[in-house]
C-alpha cells in the first residue's frame, strides 16, 4: 500500500500484454520517465517488437516482449452486448518472497518456476479491447518483491515513485458490473509486501491474515 500526492490511500495494480488498444504515448512517457502519466487518444499497436520497456530481472518474462504468448485455449461469452473471447488468467504464488503474480501468458510461469507455484485460474480476461473494458496494467518492485496491478494511471505513478517498473497491459477488463462478470477483489499485506487479486471474497473476506482489503479493481468473467 502507499499514498499519492495528496496523502490518500492508493492500491497496486498492473498487467502484461501488447494485443489491442494501448496509448503509444501513455507508453513511451511511462518508459522514459518510470510510469509519469501522459494522456492521448489511444492506437492500435501492430505488435510487442514496438515496445522496449525495460523490466526487473527478477519478473517473470514480460508478455510485451514475448514474441509467441501461450494463450489458453479460448472462451466465448456475450457481455454489453459483445461477443467476446477471454483467456485464462493464471495465479501464482512466490512463498520465498510472499508476491502473487498474475498473466494470460502461460509461458512465462507454465506449471511452476523460479520459486513460483502455480494456484489455478483466477479469472478470465481479455487480450484486446471491447466496449466497457479497460486496460489492466501490471507493474513491479524488484526491491520489494511485489506485481501490482492497476486500471488507473495514477496509481502507476504514484507506483513510480516508489520503484516499481512498468511491464505492460496483462489483458482488458470490465470497469462496471455486467451480466456475466464478477469482480475482482484486491487486498494488500504490508508484512509480506503483497498484493493479492481474487473473484473469491470468501478467500479473505473484508480483510484477515495480514491483508487489508483494497476495494475492487475491476469486473471479469469467473472462471
Amino acid at each position: 500500500m502507499f499514498r499519492n500526492w495528496s496523502g490518500r490511500r492508493v492500491l497496486k495494480t498492473f498487467g502484461g500484454l501488447a494485443v489491442g488498444i494501448v496509448s503509444t504515448s501513455i507508453v513511451n512517457y511511462l518508459t522514459t520517465n518510470h510510469l509519469a502519466l501522459a494522456t492521448s487518444n489511444s492506437s492500435k499497436l501492430q505488435n510487442s517488437n514496438q515496445l522496449s520497456i525495460s523490466k526487473s530481472k527478477s519478473s517473470p518474462e514480460n508478455i510485451l516482449v514475448a514474441q509467441n504468448p501461450v494463450l489458453s485455449s479460448p472462451i466465448t461469452r456475450t457481455i454489453n452486448g459483445a461477443e467476446v473471447t477471454a483467456y485464462s488468467f493464471y495465479r501464482y504464488y512466490n512463498p520465498s518472497i510472499g508476491d502473487h503474480f498474475y498473466t494470460v501468458n502461460f509461458a512465462e510461469l507454465g506449471n511452476g518456476n523460479g520459486g513460483y507455484i502455480s494456484e489455478g485460474i483466477a479469472a478470465y480476461i481479455s487480450t484486446q479491447q471491447y466496449p466497457g473494458t479497460i486496460p489492466l496494467y501490471r507493474a513491479y518492485s524488484g526491491s520489494a518483491g511485489d506485481h501490482f496491478y492497476t486500471t488507473n494511471l495514477s496509481e502507476l505513478v504514484a507506483a513510480g515513485g516508489l520503484g516499481y517498473v512498468y511491464e505492460g497491459v496483462a489483458g482488458y477488463i470490465y470497469s462496471m458490473p455486467f451480466t456475466g462478470t464478477v469482480p475482482l477483489y484486491r487486498y494488500y499485506s504490508s508484512a509480506g509486501t503483497d498484493h493479492f487479486y481474487t473473484t473469491n471474497f470468501g478467500e479473505l473476506g473484508g480483510g484477515k491474515n495480514g491483508y487489508v482489503f483494497e476495494g475492487i479493481t475491476g469486473y471479469v468473467i469467473p472462471s
